[in-house]
This record gives C-alpha cells, sequence and structure tokens, in this order.
C-alpha cells in the first residue's frame, strides 16, 4: 500500500477525474449522520455533504489528504496503512467514490471487512463501481491504475456484510459505474 500511497500524495486533483460526477448520489442521505468519506481526494464529494452531517471524519492511505485545510471541520483524520486498521470510532455511514477501483482483486475481502467494521449496526455504505465492462488497457489492477472488476464479484463480496438496497448503472457512461448503496446485516 505504501507505493499506492506515495502515488495519491500528487495524483488525487480533479485532473485524474475526466468526466466523472461529483455527486452521482442524493445528499440527503447524510443528514444528521456520522459520516466517514474514505479517499476524498480534493473535496469534491466532502463540500456538498459535509454541511448536511452531524459529524464528518475522513480516511486516507496518503497523509497528504489531512494538509487540505478544508478538512481541518473533521471531527477525526483516519490514516489507512491497512485494511486491517480499526479506529475505534463507528459510523452511521460511510461513502467512497472513484475508491473501489484502486483496491486490489486480492483486497476487496478485507476492505469489505474494514467496511463492516467501522459502520454502526444497520449503517450503509454508499459507493461507485468502475466502469465494469471497459476494453481500457490501464485496468492494471496495482491499486494505482484501475482494477477490473465484475459486478457479480461486487455483489458477492460485499454481500457477505451488506444487503444491497439499491443499484443502480444509470451513470454509467460518465465513468461512475455502478452506484451502489448497502446496509450492514
Amino acid at each position: 500500500m505504501q507505493e499506492r500511497s506515495k502515488f495519491w500524495d500528487d495524483n488525487h486533483l480533479a485532473r485524474q477525474q475526466s468526466d466523472s460526477l461529483a455527486t452521482p448520489f442524493d445528499e440527503l442521505l447524510f443528514v444528521d449522520k456520522d459520516v466517514l468519506e474514505i479517499g476524498p481526494g480534493e473535496g469534491r464529494q466532502f463540500d456538498i455533504v459535509a454541511p448536511k452531517v452531524k459529524s464528518y471524519c475522513i480516511a486516507d492511505i496518503s497523509p497528504m489528504m489531512f494538509e487540505h485545510k478544508k478538512y481541518d471541520v473533521c471531527r477525526h483524520k483516519f490514516l489507512i496503512k491497512d485494511y486491517d486498521d480499526r479506529f475505534n470510532v463507528r459510523f452511521d455511514a460511510i461513502h467512497f467514490w472513484y475508491v473501489l477501483h484502486h483496491v486490489k482483486k486480492d483486497e476487496l475481502g478485507a476492505f469489505v471487512e474494514f467496511l463492516y467494521a467501522h459502520l454502526l449496526p444497520g449503517g450503509f455504505v454508499l459507493f461507485n463501481t468502475p466502469e465494469l465492462d471497459s476494453a481500457r488497457s490501464d485496468y492494471g489492477g496495482d491499486g494505482i491504475q484501475t482494477t477490473w472488476f465484475d459486478i457479480e464479484k461486487v455483489y458477492e463480496i460485499f454481500s457477505t456484510r451488506f444487503v444491497i438496497v439499491d443499484a443502480n448503472d444509470s451513470l454509467y457512461k460518465k465513468s461512475n459505474g455502478w452506484v451502489i448503496k448497502g446496509v450492514s446485516k
């Protein structure tokens, strides 16, 4: 994870985000919730969600994220060194956008356990998948280049800890893959 951390220290800004939508979600889902965002980057989702929540925390593999002044209002800033990390805080909601495709295939189960360990019972995750049927050659799977997942595998792994209550592919052609909401079991 150290190689990815170093790469993302300098590569988290909009120039990396192509035509992706900043808000492929209903921000009202977060009203009055204790929220964790994983991989906040330059804060496109933070800017919309943070004013609506009870408390906001961020987690990232890059310590550079924590130097952004906008994140000074966060209750906690967690550095993820490994998906076995536990921060002894649980949330009503965890969201992450344009992050799943930087998780390696062999880390997906540990990533789901990390999410589950940080959610309150009945809490939800909200995220998007990578573009799932692309023929692009940059799907290297190394956590820097996009990791290719098929939707069945995403469902299979996430369903070990979450009930998938919504899966929507209507934004698929805007580099969003599927937008998925799961509630912890």
